[in-house]
């Protein structure tokens, strides 16, 4: 998925928009610049996100981190507290929780 040039937000209403099994792949994201707005997702399901290291078992649980064997980025979403990610965005560039809205 690429955005239209200049500053983009991508916004998710439910987690079907990008479940884990079919992710999304961001191909031209330019971390302090574009957004990921993942408000109405997280109101939708009840949770609040909370960025972690690690999945805890909490719902809501959100975790940013660079995978070096795929060479991608990724942003995944526990919302049912399983330690599983039930949301996922994968990105070719850098993706940092300052560009993700209402991730707190």
């Amino acid at each position: 998925m690429s955005g239209a040039g200049e500053s983009n937000v991508f916004k998710y209403n439910s987690v079907s928009d990008s479940a884990y099994g079919s992710a999304d792949l961001l191909t031209d994201f330019k971390t302090g610049w574009d957004k990921i707005d993942l408000r109405t997702m997280a109101e939708s399901a009840g949770v609040k996100l909370s960025l972690v290291h690690g999945f805890t078992g909490r719902p809501g649980d959100t975790v940013i981190k660079y995978n070096s064997d795929t060479g991608r980025y990724f942003l995944a979403v526990d919302l049912s507290g399983n330690f599983r990610s039930d949301f996922l965005i994968k990105s070719s560039r850098p993706v940092s929780p300052e560009d993700v809205i209402g991730l707190s």
